[in-house]
């Protein structure tokens, strides 16, 4: 299992230079972004390839996929994030479904398969993947369509791809429907990435209502060796709050490898 900090939410406003150097020396060696409008590409670029450091994952612009009248802009949007991943080198790209559209929910999920599956021909063959993420209601995107995993996986199911796979946010998932791991583990093989942060608040691991030693070891120990994103909200110094997730996982005798 390996770890990478999502420098939109542990670096905002601070310089990208300051904050790939600090992951580095953090010990931790991938990264994601949400949107390249917050970051200098080219810096970006540049940077990465100095420090060794691998892009794990990043956003898609943001367009609707309940709203079938969107999709040509949603592919349009995905070809556009292939093209910035061969830039970068990154090949995880993360989607939303989008608001709900008040339209019935079986006409919405249809439009999210029938979005995903026509992109997936594209996707297999330049070698990405596409992750779906469901965001929780109650807190964070009160308008967002896709909240549950086990709606995500039938999605998953009806796109039939292994270039769309889920990306299970365990904070997201903690809020809007616990079970955490009587989901994630009977569906392993249907999840391409995870995102990690302390419930209630989005802050460090070690401030939680999850286990999140417990949590991760169980995913280990069940053949999951990608990545696990870091997308909290620091209430204490980046470089502490890395040192405190080093720890976490080392005594639950994992290391970030």
């Amino acid at each position: 299992m390996r770890i990478c900090p999502c420098i939109d939410t542990l670096y905002k406003g601070a310089e990208l230079r300051d904050a790939l150097r600090e992951i580095r020396e953090c010990g931790f060696w991938g990264v994601e972004f949400w949107s390249a409008e917050n970051w200098d590409m080219g810096e970006m670029a540049e940077l990465k390839e100095a420090l060794g450091l691998q892009l794990v994952n990043f956003n898609c612009e943001l367009v609707s996929l309940t709203d079938e009248r969107q999709r040509g802009r949603f592919l349009k949007s995905l070809e556009s994030a292939v093209e910035l991943g061969k830039r970068l080198g990154g090949n995880r790209i993360t989607v939303l479904s989008g608001d709900d559209t008040g339209a019935p929910r079986n006409v919405q999920h249809a439009s999210i398969v029938a979005g995903l599956k026509e992109a997936a021909p594209m996707l297999e063959e330049e070698g990405f993947m596409v992750v779906l993420e469901a965001s929780n209601r109650r807190v964070n995107r009160p308008d967002n369509y896709l909240t549950s995993a086990d709606e995500t996986f039938e999605i998953l199911d009806e796109v039939g791809s292994p270039s769309v796979k889920m990306l299970y946010d365990i904070y997201h998932q903690q809020i809007s429907e616990g079970d955490l791991l009587a989901r994630i583990l009977p569906n392993l093989e249907k999840i391409g990435h995870f995102h990690a942060a302390g419930v209630p608040g989005r802050q460090e691991l070690h401030k939680s209502e999850i286990h999140y030693g417990y949590v991760l070891q169980k995913i280990r120990d069940a053949g999951y060796s990608r990545w696990v994103g870091l997308e909290y909200f620091p209430s204490v110094p980046v470089r502490d709050g890395l040192g405190m997730v080093r720890r976490l996982l080392e005594q639950g005798g994992q290391k970030d490898d």
